[in-house]
Formats: C-alpha cells, sequence, structure tokens
C-alpha cells in the first residue's frame, strides 16, 4: 500500500508542485503543541477549580442522585477537544436523540452541519450511529464506545476531513435533567492527506457538553466558560 510520502512524492514529480507531508505537519503540530495539550486553565486548580476544560471557571456542583425524571428527549452535544486550542468555532456538534431504560440511556447520534446551533441543522450526509450510556445512581453516565462512526467532513470545522469515531467514549456527570457534562476519552482516526491517523484524547481537557433541547430550533450555543467537568 502505498504510504502519504509516496504518494505526495509522486504528485510533486507529475505535477511539478510541492506535496506538504502530513505525517511531519502532524508530527509538528504535537511537538508546538506538547506543552499544552490537556493542561487547560481549570485542571491545576487554579482560580479555585479542580476540573478538566477550557476555563478556569470554579467547579459545577455535583449531584447528590441521579434526576428522578426521565432522561428521554433530544439533546444537542458540543465537544471541544484540546486539539481545537479551546476555539469555540471548532468544536464537534451533534444531535442526540435519548431514549431512556431504567438506568441505561440510548443516544442516537447525528453530526451537525458546520455553522450549526440547533438541532434540526444536521449535516445532510451525516450516518447516524448509537452510544449506550451507564446512568449511575448518584448521576455520573459513562459512554459505550462510539464504535467506527464517521463524522463527515463539513461537521469537522476544524479541518474538514473526515473523522473516524475509533474508540472515543465519554464519562462525566448527569448534573440535572438538562445539562451534562463528559470527559471525552479514547482515540479518534483524523484523514490527512488523504490517509487516517490516531489522535489521542486522553488527555484532561476534552469536553463535552450535552444540552437537552425542547425543540428542534431552539439554539445552543454555550460559552467558552462552560466548557469544563465538573
Amino acid at each position: 500500500m502505498w504510504s502519504a510520502r509516496n504518494a505526495c512524492r509522486l504528485l510533486s514529480l507529475v505535477a511539478l508542485v510541492g506535496c506538504a507531508d502530513p505525517g511531519a505537519d502532524y508530527d509538528a503540530f504535537r511537538a508546538r503543541t506538547e506543552g499544552i495539550r490537556g493542561k487547560r486553565a481549570g485542571q491545576t486548580g487554579s482560580g479555585g477549580a479542580a476540573q478538566s476544560g477550557c476555563t478556569s471557571e470554579k467547579p459545577r456542583a455535583l449531584p447528590a442522585a441521579a434526576p428522578t425524571e426521565s432522561l428521554s428527549g433530544t439533546v444537542l452535544l458540543t465537544c471541544l477537544a484540546n486539539v481545537s486550542s479551546c476555539t469555540l468555532d471548532k468544536a464537534l456538534r451533534f444531535k442526540g436523540d435519548v431514549v431512556q431504560t431504567g438506568a441505561s440511556l440510548e443516544m442516537t447520534m447525528l453530526a451537525l452541519a458546520p455553522g450549526a446551533r440547533t438541532t434540526a441543522q444536521v449535516q445532510p450526509d451525516a450516518k447516524p450511529f448509537t452510544v449506550t450510556v451507564a446512568l449511575g445512581a448518584d448521576g455520573t453516565i459513562t459512554s459505550q464506545p462510539f464504535g467506527d462512526s464517521i463524522v463527515p467532513g463539513p461537521s469537522n470545522v476544524t479541518t474538514g476531513h473526515p473523522l473516524q469515531l475509533k474508540g472515543a467514549h465519554f464519562a462525566g456527570h448527569q448534573l440535572d435533567a438538562n445539562l451534562a457534562c463528559a470527559e471525552l476519552d479514547g482515540d479518534i482516526l483524523a484523514e490527512v492527506g488523504g490517509t487516517f491517523q490516531p489522535i489521542s484524547l486522553d488527555d484532561p481537557g476534552d469536553v463535552c457538553l450535552i444540552e437537552r433541547v425542547a425543540s428542534p430550533t431552539e439554539v445552543h450555543d454555550p460559552p467558552l466558560t462552560a466548557f469544563h467537568c465538573p
């Protein structure tokens, strides 16, 4: 199988133009950001905070128990990863249709279109995938891995290339019936130079906010200060 580097060399010979080395570009990015990835302002306890995420806001109060009302309904997920450098316009956003059965939540997810802030704005070529979430008696939430689901290129506003959610999963807190926060972990595969390359989300600070919506046109655009868990 041809590597990305070999493909670049061939293109440069045929087209007589330079071709970027995606592997080297990614390695350079990792080196440049080694000191900041997973080390956001709230992580070390500065400003009275002790949570992971993009801010130094104080942690949210954790519930004593899981909500007693049903969590079935529609949610909007906004996930801000370390590789986005805490830039809100680079967040991944999803519509989630939730069905609760006892302590289990089945969430059918669809990637939203670029710029979307409502669950009505799904990406036309997005394929649904289902995530199983366990709800603890204390309000903790833990998902199973997302599987091999693909996020279409337009929904990945960071690069415009598809992402494969292979092994990604989250764990956090159902703070009340309308809001949950979770740390996103695992690996995703990002398309760079025509090949998928793994990117680890295991460093602290990759945060998803899960907000219930009352209607498909209800706008949810959480500010940067909201991206911490707890």
